[in-house]
């Protein structure tokens, strides 16, 4: 899954358990539960013609997959254990899958968003197993992230702020190919104020610089918008990530700093 642009994909894997085989065919209805209640957002599982009449063969002990697509901006609260509940065609009955990936779609708000948006699940028909495979590693995964910032800044600037990358393993680094990072914003809200939730996908220039040298470190320096509707006296939370697109990668290459609006 890629939360990176308010919008993951998985897939749901389901296996006949009997000792005969089994067929799958048409559209498959799903929706997603909290604590056993359904989650109030837009469910769609229209699937074009070629898709509606294809037959697929599950042998006894065998699986077939279901492609899933949920996108944001996703704000409800949940409550208890999250699980989907796949409606088999056909009459097949109704199953129900344990969501265990913990990434969830962005909660986009404020300028640009628009208000009435919601969060969609969309469900494909099944088809063959989907062969999954291990991203491959990236020396990258080894660099360390520091963020710093500005302690204030004006509603509707421009602030700068620098990230520095370091190498800490004793052979250079090619930033080749460039990695990208992602950029959030965050402001809580309140009953008048609207809060500030966005985040965007960059590539970082590496024009400039091809390597970073063994134990040495990088500096670059990064712009962020304050946006001009914020009030003076909130906080602005700017969260910096490192983003190696099909490579595997920790959880620790970001840093994040907050700055009060004058």
């Amino acid at each position: 899954m890629d939360a990176a642009i308010g919008k993951l994909i998985g897939e749901v894997e389901v296996q006949n358990a009997s000792n005969v085989e089994c067929t799958l065919q048409g559209e498959v209805p799903t929706t997603m539960l909290a604590g056993g209640r359904e989650i109030p957002m837009l469910y769609t599982h229209g699937i074009n013609e070629e898709a509606r009449v294809r037959v697929v063969v599950v042998p006894a002990g065998g699986h077939a997959s279901l492609r899933l697509d949920w996108s944001g901006p996703f704000c409800q609260p949940t409550d208890g254990t999250m699980e989907l509940a796949i409606e088999v065609p056909h009459g097949g009955g109704t199953l129900r899958a344990p969501i265990t990936a913990e990434d969830r779609p962005g909660c986009q708000q404020g300028e640009g968003i628009n208000p009435n948006a919601r969060a969609t699940l969309y469900a494909s028909g099944f088809t063959e197993p989907v062969a999954v495979s291990t991203p491959p590693s990236s020396p990258l995964n080894q660099l360390t992230v520091t963020v710093a910032g500005p302690p204030t800044a004006a509603a509707g600037s421009r602030l700068t702020f620098r990230v520095k990358l370091g190498n800490p393993t004793g052979s250079p680094l090619a930033l080749d190919p460039c990695p990208g990072y992602l950029m959030e914003r965050f402001s809580l809200g309140d009953a008048t104020n609207d809060a500030v939730n966005t985040s965007q996908l960059y590539r970082l220039n590496c024009r400039p610089l091809t390597q970073i040298p063994a134990a040495g470190t990088a500096v670059f320096e990064m712009v962020a918008e304050v946006p001009a509707s914020i009030r003076a006296g909130r906080e602005l939370t700017v969260t910096w990530k490192l983003y190696l697109p099909h490579h595997m990668q920790g959880g620790n290459q970001l840093g994040a700093f907050t700055v009060k609006v004058t």
